[in-house]
């Protein structure tokens, strides 16, 4: 098999990079609400000791991410304060970078270039970034795919050339990843499959490591230093969990999240939220219909009828990959959200776009895999354009940083006429104060605990 072509890779990512601003334009200037105003408020210390609690887990809150929360946070707070055009910059490059790294596992699995540029644009500019470039908060859904495939690639270079330098690699991107985001745990598990299917020589007391930073994790946060769940937190394993199984594989082909709140049955939508947004539901049906023939049906002939063991394996560890990346959430059935699928997105799209993209190997006919290529292309960019648009007229995420960035504007400008001011009042309702997470946003941006903000109890004067 030929080497990637270094030419057309960069054109390739220089068309993912500008595809990936325009559909994310308008989130450039969201502005922080809700977690993010309590991220800032654990994350504000002044001293080496301070930065090192970070480290510690918390038990107010059910999650560890002091490489995805509270280090973020802290220096991007002090080097840019409160503008939040960085932290999208930021968040934005992470995908990019993601997505270059899909490509060359991609590719380090098939040796098919064009389906692993395919696979790593599919990446890029998938609608499950949403929420992430809306909500600096959810940044480790976005830097912990990023070592979760970093850790994966390793292993897989690792495999092939016994460079010992990868597997530490892979080591160091996997511990990092533990303090980042919980579903990089799920690494050991992609590397076991990935060893049977393709590797079976190799010796697989290599991945004890990865096992015991597992272990010593569920050790010091769920038995050191357990944290008290809330309702949504709340495990079962019922019809519940096929239908959330059901939601994400819908997500995978830029569906919005509202689709599953308003379905009905299978396939069939509520009839007043239809004749709202009728234009919407029949774009999303139509591109489900196109991409579930060219991503589903065409790849799974093609590759059964290849007959190849190899094709075979690819297709299995992409089906693994996929449900175990979703394991850790899978269970929650109150608290799902697509924001949690890119790690099993990645996985999946590898063999997909490797069947899609292989519909002939005859090079007379190598245009039919190109034109393939083209439509999947079009039709998956048209449906995360549609979700995203269909999003900013229903969704919390920026209907909320919109009401944020008034609030706080409004309480600096009677802050400057008042300087001694302490005590806000914005009018009731949930919204308000969801978006500045209570007494926390104010209490952040004017550096002062003391501040205390009412909803609906008066006009403070």
């Amino acid at each position: 098999m030929y080497k990637p072509n270094k030419s057309i890779l960069i054109v390739a990512l220089i068309i993912a990079f500008f595809v990936v601003g325009w559909l994310y334009r308008d989130s450039f200037t969201s502005y922080f609400f809700q977690d993010d105003w309590f991220t800032f408020k654990i994350s504000s210390v002044s001293t080496v000791e301070g930065i090192i609690t970070f480290f510690k887990p918390r038990t107010d809150v059910i999650y560890y991410r002091p490489l995805g929360m509270q280090i973020p946070f802290f220096v991007m707070g002090n080097i840019f304060g409160f503008n939040p055009l960085p932290y999208r910059i930021l968040t934005y490059v992470i995908i990019m970078v993601s997505s270059s790294v899909v490509f060359i596992m991609s590719y380090q699995l098939t040796k098919n270039q064009l389906g692993s540029i395919l696979a790593a644009f599919l990446y890029a500019t998938s609608a499950t970034h949403y929420i992430p470039m809306y909500w600096f908060s959810t940044f480790p859904f976005v830097l912990g795919p990023l070592l979760f495939f970093l850790s994966v690639l390793f292993i897989i270079l690792y495999s092939k050339s016994g460079v010992r330098k990868y597997y530490l690699l892979s080591i160091i991107a996997f511990l990092l990843g533990l303090f980042t985001y919980e579903i990089i745990a799920v690494v050991p598990l992609v590397l076991v499959v990935y060893y049977l299917l393709f590797n079976k020589t190799l010796n697989l007391g290599k991945l004890i490591p990865f096992f015991i930073g597992d272990g010593v994790l569920i050790l010091i946060k769920f038995v050191l230093f357990p944290a008290s769940a809330g309702s949504i937190y709340s495990i079962s394993f019922n019809r519940q969990t096929l239908v959330n199984l059901y939601s994400y594989v819908l997500w995978i082909f830029n569906w919005p999240e509202e689709m599953k709140a308003q379905m009905i049955r299978f396939m069939t939508f509520n009839p007043v939220f239809v004749s709202g947004f009728r234009i919407f539901v029949m774009i999303f049906t139509i591109g489900l219909s196109i991409l579930f023939i060219s991503l589903i049906i065409i790849p799974v002939i093609t590759i059964l009828k290849s007959k190849s063991n190899h094709h075979i394996r690819l297709c299995l560890l992409g089906l693994w990959w996929f449900i175990v990346g979703l394991l850790p959430v899978l269970l929650f059935p109150y608290h799902t959200y697509s924001y949690y699928l890119p790690v099993s997105l990645a996985g999946i799209l590898i063999p997909l776009c490797f069947g899609a993209t292989s519909i002939t190997t005859s090079p007379k006919y190598r245009w039919v895999n190109i034109i393939s290529t083209l439509l999947i292309i079009g039709v998956w960019v048209t449906l995360t354009a549609t979700t995203i648009q269909f999003n900013k007229n229903i969704y919390w995420a920026p209907q909320r940083a919109k009401i944020s960035e008034r609030l706080v504007m409004e309480a600096i400008n009677e802050k400057y006429d008042n300087p001694s001011k302490t005590k806000f009042n914005f009018p009731s309702g949930s919204e308000n104060k969801l978006s500045l997470n209570d007494q926390d946003a104010l209490q952040v941006i004017f550096h002062d605990p003391s501040v205390i903000t009412e909803y609906g109890i008066g006009i403070q004067k």
